[in-house]
């Protein structure tokens, strides 16, 4: 037997991302699904970003850089997001508001 759930959330939430620089210096943000079953999920490492070591962080912008040049981007930094999100109502309106913040950059990222 299985149950559906959802779990309540609040008016303010944090999410991560991460955004792509190519060798012009034009930054994308990657969207992670036309990427591998395994580079998909980049929501769960990105967002342990605050406790992981310098370390883990270069091999988690690593692991997306690579990810990103096997399906054609040309990468010479990976920077990660760390976005404020609020929902708030506007009489019978519902207003989403997203405040992205850069939390690190990584520039060793091979080639």
């Amino acid at each position: 037997a299985f149950g559906l759930f959802s779990v309540e959330r609040g008016a303010e939430r944090t999410s991560w991302e991460a955004h792509l620089v190519d060798a012009d210096g034009t930054e994308t943000l990657l969207d992670p699904q036309p990427l591998d079953i395994g580079s998909r999920w980049l929501e769960w490492p990105l967002s342990d970003f605050p406790s992981s070591s310098a370390q883990t962080q270069d091999e988690v912008c690593e692991g997306i850089a690579q990810a990103a040049r096997a399906h054609g981007h040309s990468v010479v930094a990976v920077r990660v997001y760390r976005v404020e999100e609020r929902i708030t109502r506007r009489g019978s309106e519902w207003e989403i508001s997203a405040t992205p913040e850069l939390y690190r950059e990584c520039t060793e990222v091979g080639d």
